[in-house]
């Protein structure tokens, strides 16, 4: 596993990845999907899969407005 993503990393991508992750993580919440956020340098990935933390979560953590 990789480090958990922040703020600060998901603020470091361009506008349209910001954008498109925050459609993914709305998806996840809607659907009830629970996901983890990581990064590894550059790289940004939501991992979805049963066990992890809330998609709700992790819109909070990456302070993505509803």
């Amino acid at each position: 596993m990789h480090p958990i993503a922040s703020s600060f990393d998901y603020n470091n991508l361009i506008p349209a990845m910001q954008d498109k992750i925050a459609r993914l993580l709305r998806f996840c919440r809607d659907n009830g999907l629970s996901c983890r956020c990581e990064t590894n340098g550059r790289d940004f990935t939501v991992i979805i899969a049963p066990g992890l933390s809330a998609a709700s979560w992790w819109l909070e953590r990456l302070l993505i407005d509803d």
